[in-house]
């Protein structure tokens, strides 16, 4: 068996063989071991999502896993964030510990649901309940299973925060709940930075939102994309709240790391030079 820093240590092709090794051999708590300590695993060949076999979503996996608190992690538009920060991050999560509870905060209560929607799919996965019988549901249950109100797993502890739910940042927060580990995806968007007022009230929501956790050893991770040089992801580096992660569209010199060159220039031309800027390089500009 190797150890998790060994299995993060694999190139690209040595996983994909070694992956396909696992499959052959069909061992139930071999599988089960890299699901808790192998995200590129979970989401590609227990999940399904296949078309994450690429050296971007590898190299992601790779290096959130390494490090994953504490971090503002802004990655160009469509580049796999919040499926392996938020989808895979907060499955591989309630499986090392059903006990956890997780608040997924987006811009406002429309925006939330969709994120708890995929992870409420991954976690009803015919696989995953097999290979954790202990901690998932082999039938969702009629109560306390859905998007609106909560996802609880099978879990000892009898608090009143759900193992994962949704939130509107600048809307809906709950109150007299706190959460171990937070989420913030996609606080900021186009309808958030259309005035400085706008502005303003994303970042003072976001200092509330504080309060949503449970003091000392509390965990947060933040995914997002920018719109303006001053909104609140401006905030949170200028305050020091999170380190910020920056993984854009292309290299040093220019070369796409995970589009095709002519979908590159596509998105360059149709977006136009500062919402491509914004977008795809994180780097805000003036009108």
């Amino acid at each position: 068996m190797l150890e998790a820093a060994e299995i993060r240590a694999l190139s690209l092709g040595d996983a994909l063989r070694f992956y396909a090794r696992v499959d052959a051999a069909r061992d139930p708590g071999l599988i089960r071991w890299l699901c808790l300590n192998d995200r590129f695993f979970l989401l590609t060949c227990v999940l399904g999502l296949t078309h994450m076999n690429n050296a971007w979503c590898y190299a992601r996996c790779r290096e959130v896993e390494e490090s994953p608190d504490g971090w503002l992690d802004l990655w160009s538009r469509g580049h796999y964030k919040s499926t392996i920060i938020t989808l895979g991050g907060i499955v591989q999560e309630v499986l090392r510990d059903p006990e956890i509870t997780c608040c997924v905060l987006s811009y406002n209560s429309p925006t939330a649901p969709k994120f708890v929607n995929q992870i409420k799919h991954a976690l009803e996965h015919p696989a995953l309940a097999q290979l954790f019988p202990e901690t998932l549901h082999a039938k969702p249950p009629k109560e306390n299973w859905s998007v609106q109100k909560g996802l609880f797993v099978k879990r000892a502890g009898m608090g009143k925060e759900p193992t994962v739910m949704g939130s509107g940042l600048v809307d809906g927060m709950p109150t007299g709940m706190h959460f171990r580990l937070r989420v913030y995806d996609d606080v900021v968007t186009p309808e958030s930075v259309g005035t400085p007022d706008q502005i303003r009230k994303v970042t003072d929501a976001f200092s509330l939102s504080d309060a949503l956790g449970t003091g000392d050893g509390q965990r947060v991770w933040m995914v997002g994309t920018r719109y303006h040089p001053m909104d609140t992801y401006s905030e949170i580096i200028k305050r020091g709240t999170a380190r910020e992660r920056r993984r854009v569209c292309v290299d040093a010199d220019g070369r796409p790391l995970l589009l095709s060159p002519e979908a590159l220039d596509a998105k360059r031309r149709d977006m136009g030079p500062r919402i491509f800027a914004a977008q795809m390089l994180q780097d805000p500009v003036g009108e």
